[in-house]
């Protein structure tokens, strides 16, 4: 590759005088140009990088900027992954998937393996896009689907349907205190996997006898919480939003009525819980920032003082970096965390 760097003038209005050594690849240039411009913050970073080595690589899928320590050739870049993503019947989350050597497109059927080991046929959903070959989603797609696969998934359709109209009668047969969310039959494979959800153990001994007896598959009875349920159904959230936990999130993580507190959201039950009725995932989102940030600001009740006299902390307000704060006089005002300290008596801060 040309060794030659083409100096840009980028945002000039923004950072005077500043140039960015770009390579000779025009297509690479515009991308660079408005990738920058939409994140002015990375500017900086690139005065500390040598211009004559200095090479952006993207991932986009990630939101983040690799910066190699020497410039990349084009057999380098067409190294990179190609990745789509991939929606799965009974699945509400969108699977980001390698697609490997298959060339596939927006629309099409694909078959792929999932990241537990099952083959199922799904749809593009998103559009191929090339990211660092160093990501690994751990679901990759076999090949297109034809025809013949089309027949086999609409049988299983038929399959799926019967095992759930049958495990619904059986359950009201036993009485059993299950409730039925979905039935899953592996592409191509004699199995098949029956969700359901119960406030605690059930014994379905007698039920998966009768569901054996009468298909002749493997069944896996899978008994998962409420907000698997609420993953596998989907739905939209309080902010109007796909549910989290259908979308993007892999893990859940513990959610606690503290977290609530630490970011000052009032304790309604209504306003706090999600579709599954337990704690919204998103309240842990932000947790580390706002425990963070509290960490460094006196208490609420702690005396402080302002340029207004002495007073006792109200409120904090992390998004606008201010605190309110109360006087003895009953008036309360909304002031800049740097213009308030604390008050300190007997070698303590005051309550």
């Amino acid at each position: 590759m040309n060794d030659h760097i083409l100096c840009y003038p980028f945002c000039i209005d923004l950072i005077p005088y500043f140039y960015i050594p770009w390579t000779w690849d025009l297509d690479t240039l515009l991308h660079q140009y408005f990738y920058l411009f939409r994140n002015p913050h990375l500017l900086p970073l690139a005065k500390e990088m040598d211009k004559k080595i200095i090479n952006w690589q993207y991932t986009l899928s990630q939101g983040e900027v690799d910066m190699p320590s020497k410039s990349h050739s084009r057999t380098d870049r067409k190294r990179k992954k190609r990745i789509v993503g991939v929606k799965i019947r009974h699945r509400a989350k969108i699977y980001t998937v390698e697609t490997g050597n298959v060339r596939v497109r927006k629309g099409n059927k694909v078959i792929l393996v999932t990241d537990d080991g099952g083959t199922f046929i799904g749809e593009v959903v998103t559009g191929p896009r090339k990211v660092n070959p160093n990501i690994h989603t751990g679901v990759k797609i076999i090949r297109r689907a034809n025809q013949e696969d089309m027949e086999d998934l609409r049988n299983d359709i038929r399959i799926e349907r019967e095992v759930q109209a049958y495990c619904i009668e059986r359950i009201g047969f036993y009485k059993l205190s299950m409730n039925l969310v979905d039935v899953e039959k592996a592409f191509n494979e004699n199995k098949i996997t029956i969700y359901f959800t119960a406030e605690g153990r059930v014994d379905f001994r007698a039920l998966l006898k009768d569901i054996v007896g009468k298909f002749r598959m493997r069944i896996e009875l899978r008994q998962i919480g409420v907000r698997q349920e609420a993953s596998i159904i989907g739905g939209i959230g309080p902010c109007g939003r796909p549910l989290c936990c259908a979308t993007f999130l892999k893990d859940f993580t513990p959610v606690t009525i503290k977290m609530a507190k630490i970011q000052d959201i009032p304790l309604n039950p209504n306003k706090i819980s999600g579709a599954c009725g337990r704690l919204m995932c998103c309240l842990s989102f932000e947790h580390d920032f706002y425990e963070a940030s509290k960490g460094e600001l006196p208490d609420v009740g702690k005396r402080v003082k302002t340029v207004y006299g002495e007073g006792k902390v109200l409120r904090h307000n992390i998004l606008r970096d201010t605190l309110t704060v109360g006087f003895d006089s009953g008036n309360s005002i909304e002031i800049k965390i740097n213009d308030v300290e604390e008050v300190e008596k007997n070698g303590e801060f005051s309550g």
